[in-house]
């Protein structure tokens, strides 16, 4: 379907909770905010904007989790061919130890950003497409930080400490 000019924002407190947000799910995500927060054990967040679709374009998605063993995920676009995706923006914030954060840009001119607190995170981001920026910054031991980047021009900053 098509989504445009549209804010979503969810809120969660405990354990075992489910959020999803779909903005332009097979079709046009465009001007899109999509925020999740969420406060417990073993959350899961996750959030769609142009995914499998034709346009993505100035989206912005962020989750925040405080807590353990959550997972979030943010997918702006894929890679079908045709279509037309650039300048989204994600955030993911994790504060807690066993949290996994995943997210995907496929087309031009994105920012991701994750941040992980504390032990044992993993966080990953894959962009495909031209100049990408990325920064993961993880606080704490034993997190591992996972950026793949194809096209041309991307950056990337990892900090682990």
């Amino acid at each position: 379907g098509t989504a445009t000019d549209n804010d979503g924002d969810i809120q969660q407190n405990g354990s075992n909770n489910e959020a999803r947000v779909w903005q332009g799910h097979n079709g046009t995500g465009e001007n899109n905010i999509a925020d999740v927060d969420q406060t417990g054990l073993e959350n899961i967040a996750k959030v769609y904007q142009g995914h499998n679709g034709v346009i993505a374009e100035f989206n912005d998605s962020a989750i925040e989790q405080i807590g353990s063993m959550n997972e979030a995920t943010i997918r702006i676009k894929d890679e079908t061919s045709g279509s037309t995706s650039s300048r989204n923006v994600g955030r993911i914030l994790q504060n807690g130890d066993l949290n996994l954060a995943d997210l995907m840009q496929a087309g031009d001119d994105h920012e991701a950003w994750i941040s992980q607190a504390d032990f044992e995170n993993t966080a990953k981001v894959n962009q495909t497409g031209d100049l990408h920026y990325a920064m993961v910054t993880q606080t704490g031991f034993n997190n591992l930080a996972d950026v793949v980047q194809t096209g041309d021009s991307h950056n990337a900053i990892i900090t682990q400490n």
